[in-house]
């Protein structure tokens, strides 16, 4: 479980983003929708620690977190294969663990990341997204973070990203927190609103 109790960080004099208290139970998917710039982004980069709260408590107990928060924030300038490689190092997963589980999730997506030689650098926006996906995937961590996972994702990859998402989720009780402005998830999930700086339950 994911427990966050009256979290802040303040960007700006005319902005603050407060939580007052928040769960996430491992097992089920989490939307966050708002306006653009209305701090979702801002929200899960708390959670996964790249900005520091100012005040408040976030607790992760005995849960592995991985995210992927944009294409703009990938090492673009690695082939998929070795940005996959780097994804996993840190969770200590043999280079033939890896390939076994993206087989797993690429049997949704029927992608030749692993034999390609490209930088990712030089692939669609649309692919990159999804590589970023992937590798967040592999780990098979508890949580599972996506910010705007849907964006430049044609209709058929956007379809089996969310078979994929439905089946982590019931094969290893995977919680995928994303934030959404879309209509096009059909995923059983619990809704949060970002409005007014303040997240809540929808």
């Amino acid at each position: 479980m994911i427990v966050i109790s009256d979290v802040s960080k303040r960007i700006s004099q005319n902005f603050e983003l407060r939580v007052k208290d928040v769960k996430f139970e491992k097992g089920c998917n989490y939307k966050i929708s708002g306006k653009n710039g209305s701090g979702k982004t801002l929200f899960l980069k708390i959670i996964i620690g790249l900005i520091d709260k100012d005040s408040g408590v976030i607790k992760i107990e005995r849960n592995r977190i991985s995210g992927f928060l944009g294409i703009s924030r990938m090492i673009d300038y690695l082939t998929p294969k070795e940005y996959f490689y780097l994804a996993c190092k840190s969770y200590g997963i043999a280079k033939k663990e890896v390939l076994e589980r993206f087989n797993l999730i690429n049997s949704f997506f029927n992608r030749k990341y692993m034999d390609e030689r490209k930088l990712i650098c030089d692939y669609s926006d649309g692919n990159k997204q999804l590589i970023g996906i992937i590798a967040s995937c592999i780990s098979r961590c508890d949580y599972i973070l996506l910010d705007e996972p849907f964006n430049y994702l044609d209709e058929e990859t956007l379809s089996s990203l969310i078979k994929m998402m439905d089946f982590f989720n019931r094969e290893y009780k995977t919680s995928f927190i994303f934030t959404d402005n879309t209509n096009k998830c059909d995923l059983d999930c619990i809704y949060l609103r970002v409005e007014n700086g303040l997240i809540d339950w929808f």
